[in-house]
């Protein structure tokens, strides 16, 4: 996947709540959160396949400098966790920086929502 893949969040639940630019990741106790280097399938004639090799390596080190910002983590850490599939437990990602919050219990529709699907359903009646 060219990086764009590099975090996947398997769970069973998964809000985002957006203030200005910051997302919230939010995760049930039974998520598993899978961290890994990004891949490619390279192919073609042996000058494409280093251009490839050469965009990979620039995405990894683009995508290990983020991790370290976003989780404090020692770029060694990151690297270490990056270069093969890791799988976080909810505990564990919260540890580590990636998730912000594990859910408990199902999290109500704040008030906002409620009110606008309210007023949307008034504006169809009218």
């Amino acid at each position: 996947d060219g990086g764009g893949g590099a975090c996947m969040r398997a769970h069973n639940s998964h809000n985002q709540t957006h203030s200005n630019t910051t997302i919230l990741y939010n995760h049930s106790p039974n998520s598993r959160i899978m961290l890994h280097q990004p891949s490619g399938g390279a192919q073609g004639m042996a000058s494409d396949i280093e251009i490839q090799a050469k965009e990979i390596l620039r995405t990894r080190a683009r995508l290990n400098d983020l991790y370290v910002q976003h989780t404090q983590q020692p770029l060694e850490r990151v690297e270490q966790v990056m270069d093969r599939d890791t799988f976080f437990s909810p505990q564990e990602a919260l540890a580590f920086g990636v998730i912000d919050e594990i859910l408990e219990k199902r999290v109500d529709e704040d008030e906002d929502s409620k009110k606008m699907k309210k007023e949307g359903q008034q504006e169809e009646d009218d």
